[in-house]
């Protein structure tokens, strides 16, 4: 990262900042997002706008007004710290399902995620394509997916090992995708994608275990339970 202009309030780049994916400059501060999703802010501090509040990880985007800091957390949640003589640090408890944040001199505005609203799609951080590693089609499709699909080369890729089945059991399922997702969604914290893609050869049906009489669920809407925010937004009647 490299900085210039008026520097009276510290705003030089800390030594040693590394590993930085977003960053935001506010009227006298700075603040950057690293790779881990911890925040590091520095410059003016007059309002508490670079007191980065303890515990705050899992960051994605951030965003500066002239005194007063705003961090989008890969769950969807804002939190706001600093000057808030306008109310712009008040983020309203209602708030969720975040996709985009900005700070303007002394307020902050929110974009809420509805599959009504078209926006950008970056696809670094919104689509994560998902494969069986066990399969050889699968592979095969997500190769020709990552070059020939228009704008998808950036796209974020799972390997998973599951069995080469239409249907799997719960258990099955819970160990072999969804337990791989969360593990490949903790290990990124600066990405939360809402677009996933499941190539050929994962099973589509999920079943309880033999002699248990519940109705079956896709793995899409097992996807959806366990990971609020991905794609689609909901399942009916639960399925």
């Amino acid at each position: 990262m490299v900085a210039w202009g008026t520097n009276t309030l510290g705003t030089n780049v800390p030594v040693g900042l590394t590993n930085v994916v977003a960053i935001a400059a506010g009227g006298t501060h700075a603040l950057a997002v690293k790779m881990d999703g911890s925040v590091v802010a520095w410059g003016s501090n007059g309002s508490g706008e670079t007191s980065v509040p303890t515990g705050l990880s899992n960051v994605m985007a951030v965003a500066a007004g002239r005194a007063h800091s705003v961090a989008l957390k890969n769950d969807g949640t804002v939190v706001a710290w600093g000057s808030n003589g306008s109310g712009q640090t008040n983020v309203p408890g209602t708030l969720a399902n975040v996709k985009l944040i900005a700070a303007g001199g002394n307020h902050t505005l929110a974009v809420v995620f509805s599959p009504l609203v078209q926006y950008p799609v970056d696809v670094s951080k919104d689509l994560l394509l998902i494969y069986n590693t066990n399969s050889e089609n699968s592979r095969v499709v997500k190769d020709y997916y990552l070059a020939h699909r228009p704008m998808v080369t950036g796209a974020n890729v799972l390997g998973i090992q599951c069995s080469i089945a239409e249907s799997t059991k719960r258990a099955e399922f819970t160990n072999e995708i969804s337990g791989p997702l969360s593990s490949w969604l903790q290990s990124h914290p600066t990405l939360h994608p809402s677009y996933l893609i499941l190539f050929h050869d994962i099973a589509s049906v999920v079943y309880e275990a033999p002699g248990v009489d519940q109705y079956p669920f896709s793995v899409s809407c097992g996807i959806v339970s366990n990971y609020p925010g991905s794609m689609p937004s909901e399942c009916p009647g639960g399925r």
